[in-house]
């Protein structure tokens, strides 16, 4: 477990990576928080008392749920018992799922079924789960062969998964669950997304809800696992991120989100991203066209 969220690994470097994990977790108690710069697919197969969530919606999971998460939502797990988390991972990088689109067919609609920042999960049957499988394992067998048609292969089956969990996305309705997420650690959520580019500290936090700044960053620990004043920076970042994308001019791009200072502003990017803010505009227009899956 990372102690902060300032990390390289919210960057995919694969246009599709798709796994059957399945870990054994050694320690009493797990929480991460994260994002990727790419689309997230989580199908659960098995595990007690596993909890998810995607920044202010939480949800202990069930066999059968299929979790969509957008580029860029903060999300994490937390673990209270030490056993088995069995699943299914699929990234898919924007560019190219995007390619996979017609004028007839949005590959990535189940993704906007919910707000982009809230937890978007259904469920799945039995039989549903072993229908999705058996195109996902296609997919990871074909992902790491080098075979003659490989890179063909790899986008029939993707597109076929896809096609699939749009189905199910299309048809099923989200189930009733009880968010795990503490009220103030949602409310806390929200308003960082709601001000994001403004010059929000712990100690504003605390001012706005009439709360202690030490409570509010102990509950937001607690609930996430990262720090209230790291993860501020890291959404202000992973903003920076979709701007950069879009072409904005890096220096543009720092007073954008809320920085006051270049020179700060790169230095934190580096840090969080692993590349100064240029070489990730650099790098991210490199891969607007997809590129061979493997």
């Amino acid at each position: 477990m990372k102690k902060d969220i300032r990390c390289k690994y919210s960057i995919l470097d694969k246009d599709i990576i798709c796994e059957h994990k399945l870990a054994r977790v050694n320690i009493p108690s797990t929480v991460t928080l994260h994002n990727h710069d790419g689309y997230e697919i989580i199908l659960f197969l098995g595990g007690e008392d596993i909890s998810l969530f995607v920044e202010s919606d939480g949800k202990v999971l069930e066999r059968g749920d299929l979790v969509f998460i957008n580029p860029y939502a903060f999300h994490g797990l937390k673990i209270t018992d030490i056993s088995q988390y069995d699943r299914i991972v699929i990234n898919i990088r924007d560019p190219y799922l995007q390619s996979l689109n017609d004028e007839h067919t949005d590959l990535s609609l189940c993704f906007h079924k919910m707000p982009a920042k809230r937890l978007n999960v259904i469920h799945l049957s039995e039989a549903e789960i072993d229908r999705y499988m058996s195109i996902a394992v296609n997919l990871e067998k074909v992902l790491s062969s080098q075979n003659y048609g490989h890179t063909i292969l790899a986008r029939a089956f993707l597109s076929e998964l896809m096609v699939l969990a749009n189905q199910y996305a299309k048809t099923f309705h989200t189930p009733r669950y009880s968010n795990i997420m503490p009220s103030i650690v949602t409310k806390t959520f929200e308003f960082i997304e709601e001000n994001i580019t403004s010059d929000i500290t712990v100690e504003s936090l605390a001012i706005q809800f009439h709360h202690n700044s030490d409570y509010l960053s102990r509950a937001f620990k607690t609930a996430t696992g990262s720090s209230l004043k790291h993860f501020i920076n890291a959404k202000k970042i992973s903003l920076a991120q979709q701007y950069l994308r879009q072409g904005y001019p890096p220096y543009d791009v720092c007073f954008m989100i809320g920085y006051k200072n270049y020179s700060s502003f790169s230095r934190r990017f580096s840090e969080q991203i692993g590349l100064s803010p240029k070489q990730y505009q650099l790098s991210s227009m490199s891969i607007q066209m997809p590129s061979t899956p493997l």
